[in-house]
């Protein structure tokens, strides 16, 4: 299982860039089911907050219906991940949206993240951080 950032989803909705057909052709195979894929719920409100400051509000929902059809596992935030995200901002330098994640991740075993946010998830040793081409070249084998 891998935890898909928002920022993946963002690229693969996004105008034209280097880092939208890596995100698409991950996200094709999240929907066949050949890489299993979890999020929680702050992709979601990640999602909704970044459109609705570009004044992009029905495309922001409309993402998130994709999003809810693509992954089948979404989870909620529970305490505990607050608490585990205290312990992670006590030991790195992580944003606090992030944190929540790598908490939510950590508390659940998960170990493995996509995303192109390198300055955070790329520097904590508890979990491995791949960007969406990396992923692509171990299933094209």
């Amino acid at each position: 299982m891998i935890f898909i950032d928002t920022s993946i989803f963002m690229y693969a909705a996004g105008k034209e860039h280097p880092n939208k057909e890596p995100s698409v052709n991950l996200l094709k195979l999240i929907a066949v089911r050949e890489v299993g894929a979890v999020i929680n719920v702050e992709v979601l409100q990640k999602i909704f907050h970044r459109y609705t400051i570009i004044k992009m509000k029905e495309k922001g929902i409309n993402l998130a219906k994709k999003v809810i059809t693509i992954v089948l596992r979404i989870y909620s935030i529970e305490l505990s991940d607050a608490i585990k995200a205290m312990e992670i901002l006590e030991r790195y330098t992580v944003t606090s949206r992030d944190v929540i994640h790598i908490a939510f991740m950590l508390n659940r075993n998960i170990k493995e993240v996509c995303t192109y946010d390198q300055q955070h998830f790329f520097g904590v040793e508890e979990i491995n951080a791949y960007k969406p081409e990396n992923l692509l070249r171990a299933y094209e084998k």
